[in-house]
């Protein structure tokens, strides 16, 4: 979850964006207090894209919503950054587990995946071929995630009686939707969209 300086109280979450969006405001290690705005992908919100991006971020976002429950706050803009809350990341470890595979993706960078080159992994073209096939497959993955979890926000939006396409202020949607979002049939539907989608774009054309 949150834990920092991070400014949430002009923040909302915006239905057609899937996520928060707006004033960001937060403080790193020993950098001053810095002021972004956080955009989305719907036509209010959305921005064109900048060259140089936010100061000490990998990329502009600084919160995003579990991309399963789609009800808890958790730090973002890094690399290293996790997309679940601490028990759907428990789910979904146990599911890679069972299944002995990537088959739902924790963050972004490849060693979430356990997909690693060291230095001379990359003189040997066999294990080059093999982090690449894994991270391919990650990739998709990632994509159905994302769809995922714009529609488990705006699920989560209607359970608390806003519009899928509504918006709410953060604070606000983050203390109704704990009050009502079932995690555990919340990533069971995750499980099934998932699985629908990703066997919808692997049939034959």
């Amino acid at each position: 979850m949150i834990q920092s300086t991070a400014h949430k109280e002009r923040m909302e979450v915006c239905g057609p964006c899937g996520g928060p969006v707006g004033p960001f405001r937060d403080r790193r290690g020993t950098r001053p207090l810095r002021s972004y705005i956080q955009r989305g992908s719907c036509p209010l919100h959305a921005a064109p894209r900048r060259e140089r991006g936010w100061d000490g971020f990998d990329f502009d976002e600084g919160v995003g919503l579990c991309r399963c429950c789609g009800a808890v706050a958790l730090r973002s803009g890094h690399r290293f950054s996790v997309w679940f809350c601490d028990a759907c990341k428990q789910e979904v470890g146990l599911l890679n587990g069972r299944h002995g595979r990537y088959v739902v993706p924790i963050g972004r960078h490849s060693l979430h995946a356990g997909c690693g080159l060291t230095s001379s992994d990359v003189q040997d073209p066999v294990r080059v071929q093999i982090f690449s096939d894994a991270f391919v497959g990650a990739a998709g993955a990632m994509t159905v995630l994302r769809e995922w979890a714009g529609e488990a926000v705006r699920l989560t939006l209607a359970e608390i009686g806003i519009a899928p396409d509504g918006r709410v202020s953060l604070p606000e949607y983050l203390n109704r939707a704990r009050a009502v979002v079932d995690k555990a049939e919340r990533f069971r539907q995750m499980c099934l969209y998932l699985d629908r989608v990703g066997r919808e774009r692997l049939a034959p054309r």
